[in-house]
């Protein structure tokens, strides 16, 4: 008998109904939920280098990695993810970068360093990315009055720089399949869509299915997970 089943077996004998209930009811995820993301690898780096240089002309906006005194002025400026942020800080393994005009905070961007070779998206899919030298670049936002300006692009070349010193050399990127804007910045900077795939997720338990971009190859995977609403791509 498996490990998990004991578990299981023991759960209902000891009558841990409530850990049962939070099982097989998670919160923010009761029954079911569908979606569907994209993973991109920055694959054309002249590209993404031009458009930096240009942009690194425009930007007069200051970039900093946000530490543990600025989580309140990050969370005061983007009040709908404080929790989210929280939650991030606390795990501990996430980095977050912000842009700044006169102090105030303009974007923000979020950055993990792989976990022995695979990185946890927002979806809760692992992806394998076969190498050790990558960084995976998600959560991007800016402020609706700092958009087609480059901020972006700009913050992103910000980061890149300052992984490129310590050896990270390749770039990964997630979104949702339905963000067209996201999308659309992603191509527009250099990224190529890898990987396309959809999430079902019934009573917590996640079925992925993927498809490669590149080879045509399709893979279906499954996660015992809960809130994945919480986790927002």
């Amino acid at each position: 008998m498996s490990n998990k089943v004991s578990k299981l077996l023991k759960r209902i004998k000891d009558g841990d109904w409530n850990y049962l209930r939070k099982r097989l009811l998670p919160r923010g995820n009761p029954i079911l939920y569908i979606g569907s993301q994209l993973v991109f690898e920055l694959t054309d780096t002249e590209k993404f280098n031009k458009l930096y240089t240009l942009v690194n002309k425009m930007c007069d906006h200051d970039i900093k990695i946000v530490q543990d005194k600025d989580v309140p002025q990050l969370c005061a400026t983007f009040p709908e993810s404080a929790e989210l942020f929280k939650r991030r800080f606390a795990e501990g393994h996430k980095k977050c970068y912000v842009s700044l005009k006169n102090g105030e905070m303009t974007a923000h961007l979020w950055v993990t360093e792989p976990q022995m070779e695979y990185f946890n998206t927002n979806s809760l899919w692992k992806f394998y990315s076969g190498v050790t030298d990558a960084i995976w670049c998600f959560d991007g936002y800016v402020k609706p009055e700092h958009r087609m300006r480059g901020l972006f692009p700009y913050l992103m070349g910000a980061i890149r720089n300052d992984y490129l010193t310590k050896g990270y050399r390749t770039q990964f990127g997630e979104t949702d399949a339905n963000n067209d804007m996201s999308l659309n910045t992603h191509l527009k900077v250099g990224y190529e869509i890898i990987w396309r795939i959809t999430i079902v997720s019934i009573l917590g338990l996640k079925i992925y299915f993927a498809r490669n971009e590149q080879s045509g190859n399709k893979k279906i995977s499954f996660r015992y997970a809960l809130n994945i609403k919480n986790r927002v791509l």
